[in-house]
C-alpha cells in the first residue's frame, strides 16, 4: 500500500507543470526592522528578485507615515531594467508614497532576470521626524492597476506573478540611541550593478499622484472608472 501511495505521488508530481514548483518573484526591504533616532536618517534597499522568470515590467510603490517619515533622496538601480519612465516615478512627502517603476518592451529589448541574489531595485534614504512606529507598508491588490505593485513576466499578454504581498517593515523611532542598539544602516555601498540615477523629490509627485493615490483608496469598480484615461508606456488604461 505505502509503495502504490508512493508511485501515485510520484505520478502526479511529473505530471504537475514544472511551473507550479517554480519559486515566485517577490519583493523585499532591507533592513527589516530595528530603532532609529528622531531627526536622523537611515537607508533601507528595495530588492527584486524575479526567481528565474523573465520580467518586462516591475512596479514598486510603498506607503509610509508622512508624520514619522520623510524621503530625503531615492536612488533607482538603473543597470536593472531597459527604461524608466518618468511618468512612472514618485515620492509624494505629503501623501506617504513612493513609487518605482522598471520597464523593457517585450519582443525589443532583454526583459530582465535575477541573476543570483536579489538586486537592489531602488535605494531610499528617509528621515525619521517624529517618534512613534514607522511602518512601510506595499500596495499590493494582485492586479496590475495604477499605483499596484506588480512584477510582469514577459510575454504576450504578459502576466503579473506578483502572487502575494510583499512583506511590510516597521522601525522604532526613538529620542536617542543606546549604545548596541538594532538600529538600520545610516548609508550602504552603492552596489556594483550601476544604482545611482535619482529620480529626486516630487513636490506632489507627477502631476497624477495626488489625485490617483486617492482614486486607489476607492472601490476597483470607481477605480476603473476613474482612471480608465491614465496613459502608461504610450498606452491608455
Amino acid at each position: 500500500m505505502k509503495i502504490l501511495t508512493a508511485v501515485g505521488l510520484l505520478i502526479i508530481m511529473l505530471l504537475t507543470p514544472y511551473y507550479a514548483f517554480a519559486a515566485a518573484p517577490e519583493y523585499s526591504i532591507r533592513p527589516s526592522n530595528g530603532k532609529v533616532q528622531i531627526n536622523k536618517n537611515f537607508t533601507i534597499d528595495l530588492l527584486i528578485d524575479s526567481n528565474n522568470n523573465d520580467v518586462s515590467y516591475a512596479r514598486a510603490t510603498l506607503e509610509f507615515d508622512p508624520t514619522i517619515l520623510q524621503v530625503v533622496s531615492a536612488k533607482r538601480n538603473a543597470s536593472l531594467f531597459c527604461d524608466y519612465p518618468e511618468a512612472e516615478q514618485s515620492v509624494d512627502n505629503t501623501g506617504g508614497l513612493l513609487m518605482v517603476t522598471g520597464f523593457c518592451q517585450s519582443g525589443v529589448d532583454e526583459p530582465y532576470r535575477t541573476s543570483g541574489s536579489a538586486d537592489v531595485f531602488a535605494r531610499v534614504v528617509f528621515k525619521a521626524i517624529s517618534i512613534g512606529d514607522a511602518k512601510i507598508s506595499w500596495n499590493w491588490s494582485g492586479e496590475d492597476v495604477p499605483f499596484e505593485s506588480v512584477i510582469m513576466k514577459d510575454g504576450s499578454p504578459p502576466r503579473n506573478l506578483l502572487i502575494s504581498k510583499p512583506g511590510n517593515v516597521t522601525f522604532d523611532v526613538v529620542r536617542n540611541l543606546s549604545s548596541g542598539s538594532n538600529n538600520p544602516p545610516t548609508s550602504g555601498e552603492t552596489p556594483s550593478t550601476g544604482l545611482g540615477l535619482s529620480f529626486g523629490l516630487l513636490a506632489g509627485g507627477f502631476v497624477l499622484v495626488s489625485l490617483g493615490f486617492a482614486y486607489v483608496k476607492l472601490s476597483e469598480r470607481q477605480l476603473r472608472s476613474k482612471l480608465k484615461t491614465v496613459v502608461l508606456n504610450g498606452k491608455q488604461k
